[in-house]
C-alpha cells in the first residue's frame, strides 16, 4: 500500500463515520442488489448451476433468499449444500460434521458448475473450505477437471489468494462494502423480534445468527470442537415466545416483498451492474 492508497483509505474511513446511514434502508438496498445479481445470472443470462453452496449462519440465510429468486424467476432450484464452517485464524484444520457432507452430496452424479453465495466476502476462507470439501468428497470421477465456481457476495476488499487444483473462480460482487457497515441484512429484523430471541440466543443478539434462524430455521453451533447445524433451538424459542411463529411469518413475507421489488427494479433498469449487461 503506497502513501496515496493509505491516504485514500483513511479518507474513506472518515467519510463513512460522518455519513448518516439508515441501517434498515441499507439492508434493503443491498438485499435488492443481491437479488438482482442472481436474477441476472439465472434468468437473463440463463446460467445453470449444478449446486448452490453456502457456509455458516450467513449461508443459511442467504441461500434461502437465493431460493426465493429462483422460484420467482420460474427456474428449478439446484441442489443446495450448506457447511457449518468455522473460519480458521490460521492454517489449522477446520472441523465440522463430516456426516453432513455425505448426506448432502450423496446424490450428486456430476458437478461442473457451482454457485457460492454470501452476504459479504473478504478473505474467502469459507468459500475455499467449501470448494475443497466438495471436490475432495466427490472425487475425480464426479467433478469436472476444471470445476467452475462462481462467487456472489458484497465485495469487502475481496482477495482470492488460494491455488486450488482443478478449481476456477469467478467473482461477481453485487455491491462494494460501505466501510464499517457489515451484516447489513440482519438489520432488516425488527428490534422487537430481535429482543424476543434474547432468552434463548443470549445477549447481545447476533443478528447474523438471528437471520439464519428466521429464514432457515437453524443456526450453526459448536460442541466439542465440532461444528454442526442445530434445528432444535427454534422449538425452544417457540415454547418460550408464543408470538414468535407469527412474527417470523411476517418477517419472511417482508423479505419476499423485498425480493419482488429487487427483481422489478432490476427489470426496469433501476439497478445496474457496470461490468455486466
Amino acid at each position: 500500500m503506497d502513501k496515496y492508497e493509505k491516504e485514500l483509505l483513511e479518507k474513506i474511513k472518515q467519510s463513512a463515520k460522518e455519513m448518516v446511514v439508515d441501517r434498515v434502508e441499507l439492508g434493503e438496498l443491498r438485499l435488492k442488489r443481491l437479488v438482482a445479481m442472481i436474477y441476472l445470472l439465472i434468468k437473463e443470462k440463463q446460467e445453470r448451476f449444478d449446486l448452490l453452496v453456502g457456509g455458516g449462519n450467513s449461508g443459511i440465510a442467504v441461500l434461502e433468499i437465493v431460493k426465493m429468486v429462483y422460484q420467482k424467476a420460474g427456474v428449478d432450484v439446484p441442489p443446495i449444500v450448506l457447511f457449518p464452517v468455522i473460519r480458521p485464524s490460521n492454517e489449522k484444520e477446520v472441523n465440522f460434521d463430516k456426516n453432513l457432507t455425505a448426506r448432502q452430496l450423496k446424490n450428486i452424479k456430476k458437478l461442473n458448475r457451482l454457485l457460492f453465495v454470501d452476504d459479504e466476502i473478504m478473505r474467502a476462507q469459507t468459500a475455499k473450505i467449501c470448494f475443497e470439501t466438495i471436490r475432495d468428497f466427490l472425487g475425480e470421477t464426479k467433478v469436472n477437471p476444471c470445476l467452475s465456481c462462481t462467487i456472489v457476495a458484497e465485495n469487502h476488499f475481496f482477495v482470492w489468494r488460494y491455488e486450488l487444483k482443478g478449481i476456477s473462480v469467478r467473482f461477481l460482487p453485487f455491491s462494494m462494502v460501505l466501510q464499517g457497515y457489515n451484516g447489513n441484512f440482519g438489520y432488516l429484523i425488527p428490534q422487537k423480534l430481535i429482543t424476543s430471541l434474547g432468552p434463548v440466543l443470549g445477549e447481545p443478539i447476533d443478528r447474523n445468527k438471528a437471520l439464519a434462524l428466521l429464514l432457515g430455521g437453524k443456526i450453526k453451533v459448536v460442541k466439542d470442537k465440532i461444528a454442526s447445524f442445530n434445528c432444535e433451538v427454534e422449538k425452544e424459542i417457540m415454547s418460550k415466545t408464543p408470538e414468535y411463529s407469527n412474527e417470523k411469518q411476517k418477517f419472511v413475507k417482508r423479505i419476499e416483498k423485498i425480493v419482488d421489488e429487487g427483481i422489478k427494479e432490476y427489470k426496469k433498469g433501476e439497478i445496474l451492474f457496470r461490468y455486466l449487461p
